[in-house]
């Protein structure tokens, strides 16, 4: 048993009296977005700034990881 054309219509526009128009597209850009960024995830691509920028001269001659210090340590007393 599927809804009819006459049942999706009607809550179609409950729906639309209920949120407005501005958040049913405020809606849809988010929906879409996310759609967009799940695939480019899927693919492989991303967006972050440290992928977009190619390394200057200075990192590419010092392939030394960063020296962090270590946590540091709880004395018992």
């Amino acid at each position: 048993m599927y809804p009819s054309l006459w049942q999706i219509l009607l809550i179609l526009v409950i729906f639309l009296l209920l949120f407005g128009h501005k958040k049913i597209r405020e809606f849809g850009k988010s929906l879409g977005e996310g759609l967009r960024d799940f695939r480019k995830g899927l693919e492989g691509k991303t967006d972050t700034p440290e992928n977009q920028q190619a390394p200057t001269s200075a990192e590419s001659s010092t392939n030394q990881p960063e020296q962090t210090p270590p946590p540091p340590t709880e004395k018992s007393e």
